[in-house]
């Protein structure tokens, strides 16, 4: 280190990391300075997204491998389930980064194809699984058989919604249980995402997630509230129903 130069402390991280953030700080100030606003962040996010895509997937790759071998001890397999769920968490950012960027740059492609939410919603048990078996937590449905179909992107609904519902997951406390609950009202649908048991210490709904489930939902008509009430923190979604409000097929 030269003379005269502060040394910086990145508390809690290790040697590779302490490398990179540096490294992440010089890139966002090196971006040109005719790339201003929205551009700059979608650019930029986008350049994050593509360069950390490759190193998570080999340690995906190489953490299943070893996981599945049959000489690995229990506390050994538990720490690669560890790296197995951590990995895959941040891909998910990744894939949440890129979305934001998509959406910031404009490049999101627009559909309105009808989109089964209780589908959508059937699906969320698989989809966490592990973080409901980590968190120790229970996952509740609660809605109509069948729900009128939104128009847009079920994709990125998708995304959208398991972001949200992870991030009240990852707020519960153990034994607690995580309640999505869909209704109808004349020309939009609300899901109301709640859990029983809060836990102070998890940070939860915030950041990239909050972020790109806001802009998505945006782009569809819709929108989210957090509403803090009872030491906990509900999550309110609301989106507009298909004009002809019918099931979807």
């Amino acid at each position: 280190m030269r003379r005269g130069q502060r040394r910086v402390r990145w508390p809690g991280v290790g040697p590779a990391a302490r490398t990179a953030l540096p490294a992440l700080t010089r890139l966002a100030r090196g971006v040109p300075r005719r790339r201003t606003g929205a551009s700059l962040d979608g650019h930029l996010l986008t350049d994050l997204s593509h360069e950390l895509r490759t190193p998570l997937a080999s340690i995906l790759g190489y953490a299943e491998l070893l996981t599945d071998g049959d000489d690995v001890d229990p506390d050994t397999r538990r720490m690669l389930h560890a790296i197995r769920r951590n990995a895959s968490r941040q891909a998910q950012v990744l894939e949440n980064l890129a979305t934001l960027a998509d959406i910031r740059r404009g490049d999101l492609t627009r559909t309105a194809d009808p989109v089964d939410l209780a589908g959508l919603l059937a699906d969320l048990p698989g989809r966490l699984s592990d973080s409901l078996a980590h968190r120790q937590v229970e996952l509740e449905l609660r809605h109509p058989p069948q729900l009128p179909a939104v128009a847009g992107d079920s994709r990125r609904l998708r995304q959208a919604v398991v972001e949200l519902t992870l991030g009240v997951v990852d707020r519960c406390g153990p034994g607690g249980t995580v309640s999505v609950a869909a209704s109808t009202r004349p020309g939009r649908i609300l899901l109301t995402i709640s859990s029983t048991v809060a836990d102070t210490v998890s940070a939860g709904l915030h950041g990239v997630g909050l972020a790109m489930a806001q802009a998505v939902l945006r782009e569809h008509g819709g929108g989210v509230r957090l509403v803090s009430a009872g030491g906990g923190t509900t999550t309110l979604v609301h989106l507009p129903c298909r004009p002809d409000a019918a099931p979807a097929a």
